[in-house]
């Protein structure tokens, strides 16, 4: 009889154990998914990444008239259409969440008249250049926490431009790799000239003869 009551306790035991290691687990998971959750302040969030925005589309104006390199001048043009439909985008969410959008003028003024002040054009390209990749790194991190979140619609948004960012930012990495005292070589296609064979006037001159 003793044994009996024994054998009962113990496997009453047991199941109180595993029980409770169940609900610990849920608990776990809950708390997980609210964490998650926790991390995005849809309001923090739009403030942030359209500071960042406004950064990167201020500067892009700005070079895309004091730049000699066509190339980059094309980049800046590029990432200021990114910028503006991203600001778009943006907006919709911004406006329920009653939450004011930054935008270039949003960029104190001195700050913005000293990025390039007194610098030389080669200075220019390389600055813009390494502000930019830092802006993107900046954006892509910021949008590859909101996916984490539980919002599908602002998850989408996130996605749509992460794929434009980082084809940005692969951009940017390349001209900056390529710049060379402020030039990009070749900026431009060689002349019609430059693609002649230099043997081609040699052999002409062989046919008159």
């Amino acid at each position: 009889m003793k044994n009996l009551k024994f054998r009962i306790l113990l496997i009453c035991s047991v199941c109180v154990l595993i029980a409770s290691s169940f609900a610990t687990a849920n608990f776990h998971v809950a708390n997980k998914r609210i964490s998650v959750q926790d991390t995005l302040n849809i309001g923090h969030f739009l403030q942030k990444v359209s500071m960042d925005y406004a950064w990167e589309l201020n500067l892009s104006k700005q070079i895309k008239t004091k730049t000699q390199q066509s190339r980059i001048r094309e980049y800046a043009v590029k990432t200021i259409d990114m910028c503006i439909l991203a600001h778009k985008d943006l907006q919709a969410f911004a406006g329920p969440a009653k939450v004011t959008l930054a935008d270039s003028a949003s960029v104190p003024l001195k700050i913005r008249e000293m990025m390039f002040a007194k610098k030389t054009n080669s200075d220019i390209n390389s600055i813009y250049l390494l502000t930019s990749i830092n802006n993107h790194q900046q954006i892509i991190n910021r949008y590859e926490k909101v996916i984490l979140s539980s919002d599908t619609a602002l998850v989408s948004i996130a996605k749509k431009h992460l794929r434009s960012l980082r084809r940005n930012l692969e951009m940017a990495k390349f001209l900056s790799k390529n710049l060379k005292n402020g030039k990009l070589i070749p900026d431009r296609p060689p002349k019609a000239e430059d693609t002649i064979p230099p043997n081609k006037f040699h052999v002409k001159s062989l046919n008159k003869v």
